[in-house]
């Protein structure tokens, strides 16, 4: 049996160390910077690490530790002699000794890249999360020469929402004939930690060309991973520009993904082609897709 966190202990029964990491197991989505932690170079080989606080973790089965570092520095890399560049990875770890580490601080260190004319990241270290990612140049001799490639995890709160995860206006204009097919104008990728519940906005400004009766139709859809979420049909005119909005709700699970926005044209009456309208933000704006996020989905 536990005894709850911010409940007294009960003679020799108490909150352990393992019931907290479980705890914050649930109150974390993911691995992570929270804030803080900011990595730079130096003048010598090693890098400078700024307060902060990351969410660590040793495994699923283990829970998570939230890990404060004060700041300092990184251990030493050596310079880069060679005629390629390599990307070092800075990281921070909370200590265990009754899993094996030396003390129970909270430590940053880094791994030293490999030197190749396409460099990729090194593997971390078991239990550390990555504070950057640093790309050290050919012939560097110290790291003050060193610049941040790429990006770091976000530790986020279970539950919480992630925000606008795409925002994408396509300002083209141009036509698309009825028969042309499905013609595809957004694609935007995203990431997400767990099983997350999206909103998805999709906004058209479109107008009818060569219509009966001045009247033509068209479909708008978007699709995630090359699945089709679905379909909308809007109804146009000839003489001026009209604008819509449709909005969605899905669910997508945790991982990377691809979302698609496409058009066609309707081949049916009321038939016509299709003129995409765009003039500024405030009128005739293009066509956009915002994807928020809503929360941890069931």
């Amino acid at each position: 049996m536990s005894v709850a966190f911010g409940v007294p202990q009960d003679g020799a029964k108490g909150t352990t160390a393992a019931d907290m990491r479980h705890i914050l197991d649930y109150k974390w989505a993911n691995t992570g910077v929270v804030g803080g932690l900011e990595c730079n170079g130096s003048s010598g080989l090693y890098y400078i690490v700024s307060k902060g606080m990351a969410v660590c973790s040793r495994g699923a089965s283990d829970g998570k530790t939230e890990a404060f570092f004060p700041g300092g520095n990184t251990p030493a890399v050596a310079a880069n002699a060679t005629g390629f560049s390599r990307i070092d990875a800075v990281w921070i770890k909370a200590q265990d000794k009754t899993q094996g580490d030396a003390t129970n601080e909270v430590v940053v260190g880094v791994v030293q890249g490999t030197p190749s004319q396409t460099p990729v990241k090194p593997q971390l270290p078991t239990g550390t999360v990555a504070i950057a990612y640093m790309l050290m140049p050919a012939g560097a001799t110290t790291t003050h020469q060193a610049y941040k490639t790429g990006e770091v995890d976000s530790a986020n709160q279970a539950g919480a929402s992630l925000g606008v995860l795409v925002d994408h206006t396509d300002s083209g204009q141009g036509n698309l004939s009825r028969g042309q097919g499905k013609y595809t104008f957004i694609g935007e990728k995203f990431f997400v930690p767990t099983k997350r519940a999206l909103s998805v906005q999709l906004n058209a400004s479109l107008q009818a060309i060569n219509a009966t009766n001045h009247f033509g139709s068209a479909y708008l859809l978007y699709e995630i991973d090359d699945k089709i979420i679905k379909t909308f049909k809007l109804g146009l005119y000839d003489f001026s520009p009209m604008s819509y909005t449709f909005t969605d709700t899905t669910t997508v699970d945790a991982g990377n993904h691809t979302i698609k926005v496409s058009i066609y044209a309707s081949a049916q009456e009321p038939a016509s082609d299709i003129y995409f309208a765009h003039r500024d933000e405030y009128y005739d704006n293009g066509q956009r897709l915002v994807v928020a996020d809503l929360g941890m989905a069931k």
